[in-house]
């Protein structure tokens, strides 16, 4: 299963994975257990322009970048990938990273060489191969104290000098399986909020397994991640205000929905068309 490290240094804001409250547990007639209240996973939020404030670094061109890992326990033989970043999503490219295999130790030294000077960055880490099927995924984002970006704390490369920085270290929490996906929309719709759901059936107004809020950006194309996921088979749909949309439905017809499979180190991306209600 994949474990993400993940660092940021970057301008964008992060939401957050852990609930606020403790939800109330319903059951569908089927017994299938759902939270009636469920954290959003992974994005909840996701404003750019509201990232904390930056630490600014006082090397610039062609800085190093050091600091440790820690991890919640060892992964001994593991590939694991720090990110420099301009926003979140290393999907969508990066501006550097480090590549290097886990030792049986749970604190793991890293070193970024070559940093463009430039940010704020965002900086992050993870391990992409965990060979089970129940093994969470584990991210870390820099001084985030719970996993989520929502709560990192951005670098910015201002300077001109060489050199190294130490103590930019990030510990990693167990965040689930992320899944990505694309919606399509017949409009633009930039600026207006969209919701991604992935639920046991598709209807949120029973419970869902846990859901991402975003904001549209320019296009017709809209890519997005939702970590916090178990192995399985879900329904993956998206809501806003004027539009709806379900994977494997041509037409916005939640009856021609198609299942997600969801598995560890799937970078899949599944399209959502979506339409007029």
């Amino acid at each position: 299963m994949a474990i993400l490290l993940i660092v940021q240094l970057s301008c964008s804001a992060v939401t957050a994975f852990l609930p606020t409250s403790t939800p109330s547990p319903t059951t569908r007639p089927d017994n299938t257990f759902v939270p009636s209240n469920p954290p959003a996973s992974t994005l909840t939020s996701i404003p750019p322009t509201l990232a904390p404030e930056p630490i600014s670094a006082t090397q610039g061109s062609n800085i190093s970048i050091s600091g440790n890992l820690f991890l919640p326990q060892t992964f001994p033989g593991e590939k694991y990938e720090v990110i420099i970043d301009n926003d979140w999503d290393r999907g969508n490219g990066i501006i550097i990273s480090v590549e290097g295999i886990c030792s049986s130790s749970k604190t793991i030294g890293y070193t970024i060489s070559n940093v463009p000077i430039g940010g704020p960055y965002y900086l992050y880490a993870f391990i992409p191969e965990i060979p089970s099927e129940t093994t969470p995924t584990y991210i870390g984002y820099f001084r985030s104290k719970d996993g989520t970006y929502q709560n990192a704390t951005l670098i910015d490369i201002s300077n001109s000098s060489s050199g190294i920085i130490n103590n930019y270290d990030i510990s990693l929490y167990s965040v689930g399986i992320e899944i990505f996906g694309r919606l399509i929309t017949p409009s633009e719709q930039t600026g207006k909020y969209f919701t991604v759901y992935v639920d046991t059936d598709t209807n949120p107004d029973n419970g869902y397994i846990s859901k991402g809020t975003y904001t549209f950006g320019p296009g017709l194309e809209h890519n997005f991640g939702i970590g916090g996921q178990k192995a399985g088979e879900y329904y993956f749909y998206a809501l806003s205000d004027n539009l709806k949309g379900y994977y494997g439905s041509d037409n916005g017809d939640p009856s021609n929905a198609q299942k997600v499979l969801i598995k560890p180190n799937d970078t899949t991306v599944h399209d959502i068309k979506l339409f007029e209600k």
